[in-house]
């Protein structure tokens, strides 16, 4: 299966690689950490 490189506008792309790389070792989804990025993300910019 190829690889899907996903981007999101608005998510910082650090932030999104840096929930990803925890995933693995959470044994999470790429769709979890995802939606883990964008809570964060969501709190940090909702000022």
């Amino acid at each position: 299966m190829p690889k899907k490189n996903i981007f999101v506008r608005g998510i910082d792309e650090k932030i999104f690689l840096e929930f990803k790389s925890k995933s693995v070792v959470k044994k999470k989804t790429l769709g979890e950490a995802f939606n883990d990025a964008m809570i964060l993300w969501l709190k940090t910019n909702s000022k």
